[in-house]
């Protein structure tokens, strides 16, 4: 299922603007957050350019979505969240 060009981790207010903007571009991007219910709110606002997201359940789930090579942007805080999401 290898579509997407690029992949959002972290839905926060800007990595959901973000993802936003880069399906506005007319770029497929997979989307994925910690907690899923970001991913809906995101889906829920995004209207016409819903067709251009696809939102991930795990963040397994937003790897396999990618072409290769991946482009993966982490939009969340630094510290420990990170580190966990890159473990």
């Amino acid at each position: 299922m290898s579509e997407s060009e690029i992949g959002v981790v972290g839905l926060g207010t800007m990595g959901a603007m973000l993802t936003l903007n880069i399906a506005d571009n007319g770029f497929r991007v997979s989307a994925y957050n910690r907690t899923h219910a970001r991913v809906t709110e995101l889906m829920d606002t995004a209207g016409a350019l819903a067709r251009r997201i696809a939102p991930c359940q795990s963040f397994e789930a937003l790897v396999q979505s990618l072409k290769r090579p991946r482009n993966v942007i982490l939009m969340v805080p630094a510290g420990n969240v990170v580190d966990a999401q890159i473990d």
